[in-house]
């Protein structure tokens, strides 16, 4: 039986990882961006990535917060995603900062719930242990 060399165990550990050099399953999946779709005071942001595409509904909020968008829960997240759920807190925050980046100019702060994330106006900033609340 042949030994393995030092350059193929480098090869194995370079396909194990992501682009990004985290662990595959863990974080984004490759080419992860957004689209968007708009219906008047709501509509729906569209998750896109090399393995997977899902919808999440958004809607404009009230007082300090200017928008809320539906996320599915820890329990619905591989069913609804076809993600793992250990990748369900990196890909809210992409979704959330990635939304406060391109569609309100940067500088939002947002909270992540079981069931939504909220994105506050300029200048309110989430309470830090409210930033990411769900896994």
């Amino acid at each position: 039986m042949k030994q393995e060399s030092f350059f193929d165990k480098i090869r194995g550990v370079l396909a194990a990882l992501s682009p990004n050099g985290q662990a595959a399953g863990a974080g984004l999946p490759r080419n992860s961006r957004l689209l968007y779709r708009e219906e008047g005071r709501c509509g729906w942001v569209r998750f896109q990535s090399d393995v997977t595409s899902f919808d999440l509904y958004w809607e404009f909020g009230g007082g300090d917060v200017v928008a809320i968008i539906d996320v599915p829960t820890a329990a619905d997240w591989t069913a609804k995603t076809r993600l793992p759920v250990e990748q369900r807190s990196q890909v809210l925050r992409f979704i959330a900062e990635t939304v406060i980046e391109e569609k309100f100019a940067g500088g939002n702060s947002y909270e992540i719930g079981d069931h939504w994330i909220s994105i506050f106006e300029l200048g309110r900033k989430a309470k830090p242990e409210q930033k990411l609340t769900a896994q």
